[in-house]
């Protein structure tokens, strides 16, 4: 069965895991930053094999708002 991820990349079957859900959203952004076709499939494809080898390990992934906001603003500050 194949899972459509955009309009670009089609994965054989649907991602698992606790990066499913942001599959997408990273084909997208690769995509707008300008990444050949090839490489988008073979990110995204990593990225759904990294995602299901977490869910396979008992991995979680928790949202840090203060790792969240000091990686912004470092990036920010790298930028400027």
């Amino acid at each position: 069965m194949k899972y459509r991820i955009n309009n670009q990349v089609v994965l054989s079957q649907i991602p698992l895991g606790p990066l499913a859900a942001h599959i997408g959203s990273f084909a997208d952004f690769i995509n707008a930053q300008g990444y050949a076709l090839y490489s988008i499939h073979r990110q995204v494809r990593l990225a759904a094999d990294f995602s299901q080898w977490l869910k396979l390990k008992g991995i979680e992934l928790h949202r840090n708002e203060a790792y969240l906001s000091m990686f912004v603003i470092c990036g920010l500050q790298e930028a400027s």
